[in-house]
């Protein structure tokens, strides 16, 4: 996933870094609204197990104090080592889609300001309606 994120994350970023001409930037914005769509979807299962397995890791460590059986000691540093891989994933998943929604910004000005460019110039100016007075 990471690798996914990352690819379309430098594709957008030299999408407007170039701004190249004829490009159809509405198509480019639903895309990577589209991408925006995957990675919430990512970042909230990654958030799910997460909290889930730091809540039984809790759990787990609360009952070894709690009893002083040495096995929910055990059994609870085990699922830290998951966690902290977790952790770090997510954090990373977070920060990027912040990024997705900055590049999204970005993305639709450009697309509003060739759609107005094209707009304006696909318009003879003898064509355009005067006012009714």
């Amino acid at each position: 996933m990471r690798k996914y994120l990352l690819a379309h994350l430098r594709k957008i970023e030299a999408i407007l870094d170039e701004q190249p001409e004829g490009l159809d930037y509405g198509a480019v914005l639903e895309e990577h609204l589209v991408q925006i769509g995957f990675m919430q979807h990512e970042r909230f299962i990654h958030l799910i197990v997460t909290f889930l397995f730091s809540l039984l890791m809790v759990i787990l460590l609360i009952a070894f104090v709690a009893t002083g059986d040495l096995r929910l000691g055990l059994l609870g540093a085990m699922f830290f080592v998951p966690v902290l891989p977790y952790v770090c994933h997510y954090y990373f998943l977070e920060n990027n889609v912040q990024k997705f929604y900055k590049l999204y910004d970005e993305l639709r000005e450009l697309s509003e300001l060739y759609r107005r460019e094209d707009s304006f110039n696909s318009v003879p100016i003898n064509n355009i309606p005067r006012p009714r007075r």
